[in-house]
């Protein structure tokens, strides 16, 4: 493993992701500083931390060990089939979504980003970005606060928002809510 190759290749992805230091950093659970170090060559992360990584930047780890040209980076059309869809678990400190499933992982310079989400009972967390997001309800009943107002939808229901006004979701049923969520970042902040 060439740890410069794989710090450009993580900071590559990364940007083209969409992703700050600091998104990164709460995706992976890993400091901000410790993935400044390893991206400008500092520090070599080892497996366990590269398995991480991979996961908040939605690529198997062994996307860090291929030739960069045998990917899907210059793709015009990609597809994830269901039975390869992957389970990520989020471990955010600032999100209650705990689980969620990439719908277009493999296209790496895309605009939109698609996930099924389970959306839990409970305290919702506020949020609030630069962008846009689509959501479609699968299954279940959603409470949902927008900018102050209080909604409620059921399965079949759509939102689309603008992210820049608050914004929250919790299940109101027994169990969590699975919503088809469409992001749009506006750009990394750094």
């Amino acid at each position: 493993m060439d740890p410069f190759s794989v710090a450009k290749t993580i900071k590559v992805l990364r940007k083209e992701r969409g992703y700050s230091l600091n998104k990164l950093s709460l995706q992976s659970g890993l400091s901000k500083g410790y993935l400044s170090k390893i991206e400008n060559g500092i520090n070599t992360p080892t497996i366990t931390t590269m398995a991480r990584i991979a996961t908040a930047l939605e690529v198997d780890v062994t996307y860090f060990f291929q030739p960069q040209g045998d990917t899907n980076q210059n793709r015009k059309m990609v597809s994830v089939r269901k039975h390869e869809r992957k389970e990520i678990n989020i471990k955010a400190p600032d999100s209650v979504v705990r689980k969620r499933w990439p719908l277009a992982s493999r296209k790496f310079d895309r605009q939109m980003h698609p996930y099924i989400i389970e959306v839990p009972v409970g305290t919702p967390n506020l949020y609030q970005f630069e962008g846009q997001e689509f959501y479609y309800l699968l299954e279940g009943r959603i409470e949902f606060t927008y900018g102050g107002e209080t909604y409620v939808f059921d399965e079949g229901d759509s939102i689309y928002i603008d992210c820049d006004i608050p914004y929250s979701g919790r299940s109101m049923g027994p169990g969590p809510a699975k919503v088809l969520v469409v992001v749009y970042h506006l750009g990394p902040k750094e």
